[in-house]
């Protein structure tokens, strides 16, 4: 303009902004990590997943601490049961000598409620909710929820196990995860960090052959035990499912078969499942399901069951 003897003008153009409107930019600033336990905690859903869950589940809450990046997911029937994990959290925290500061998540329902607003005005938390369409002001929770979502897509593909266990696989990624090594952590564990230790040699590969010891025993002459697939933990032992009997149970008295610990393409796997009107047949790993499609998992938008299966759960937080 200058060259063309123009005058400049700094007015804004009516129309120019309106046509060529473009969201601001994000800084590239690193947001400085809190100092302990507790300051700052992320919450967000995923969801919903289809098929649902064998209990029934569709969504799965994620909660994760700032400082150490430990995560805790629940399985969620419906939304509105997020205000009940998300106290049941802060309570636990809260006997352990852990208080929560401040907790950030979307501006979904099931985060901005009267019950959660009143209980976050009892204890003394400060509620930080993320501008609308705007999930990189959440992003630790966001970039979470599609780890887990791409570990049991893979898990679940590998094990050629039916699509109604992704409830389980995905708490049995989010107990690995809390003890793998990461970045953010200078190459520590969330669960290290979290509990002051980290025990791993309790971790097994996702669907090894177990065997679980059956009780009581009812003559002498009975089996002492059973084969049953590892699909994930559960305080001091592992939760196992009979393909059988589409049965889950949980048991510390548990033997792995070490040499039959991968997934091989010409095994076959006798399982229930169920088709439209609600009748049990039996099924192979190689006859899909009656919902043949891959797990249909949704990011979690903008807009955030039972807890992780944490064998150190009751040991006091450091």
């Amino acid at each position: 303009m200058k060259i063309l003897g123009l005058p400049l003008s700094k007015e804004r153009c009516t129309i120019c902004m309106e046509a060529k409107g473009t969201r601001c930019s994000f800084s590239p600033t690193l947001i400085p990590r809190t100092k302990k336990i507790g300051e700052l905690i992320y919450c967000d859903i995923g969801g919903p997943i289809t098929p649902i869950s064998k209990d029934g589940e569709k969504y799965y809450l994620t909660i994760i601490d700032d400082y150490s990046h430990f995560m805790e997911v629940s399985l969620l029937k419906t939304k509105d049961q997020a205000k009940y994990y998300i106290i049941k959290y802060i309570r636990r925290l809260r006997n352990n000598d852990i208080n929560v500061k401040r907790i950030r998540s979307d501006r979904g329902r099931e985060f901005v409620n009267d019950d959660l607003k009143l209980f976050y005005e009892e204890n003394g938390i400060v509620q930080e909710t993320t501008c609308s369409y705007t999930p990189q002001q959440n992003s630790i929770c966001e970039r979470m929820n599609r780890t887990l979502a791409d570990r049991v897509r893979a898990m679940l593909l590998e094990t050629n196990l039916p699509k109604y266990l992704w409830g389980e696989a995905m708490r049995c990624a989010a107990y690995v995860i809390n003890r793998s090594p990461t970045k953010a952590l200078e190459g520590d564990t969330p669960a290290r960090v979290w509990y002051g230790k980290s025990q791993l040699d309790k971790i097994r590969v996702f669907r090894s052959k177990a065997w679980c010891v059956l009780l009581p025993r009812l003559t002498k002459l009975e089996p002492r035990a059973k084969p049953m697939i590892m699909i994930g933990y559960c305080g001091s032992g592992y939760r196992l499912w009979n393909p059988k009997t589409n049965e889950i149970i949980e048991s510390r008295d548990v033997r792995f078969d070490k040499s039959n610990y991968r997934y091989e393409e010409n095994e076959r796997i006798s399982y229930i499942d169920y088709d439209e009107n609600g009748e049990s047949k039996t099924l192979t790993s190689k006859e899909p399901p009656s919902t043949s499609k891959e797990p249909e998992i949704e990011p979690s938008r903008s807009s955030k069951g039972d807890e992780s299966s944490d064998d150190e759960e009751n040991c006091n937080k450091k």
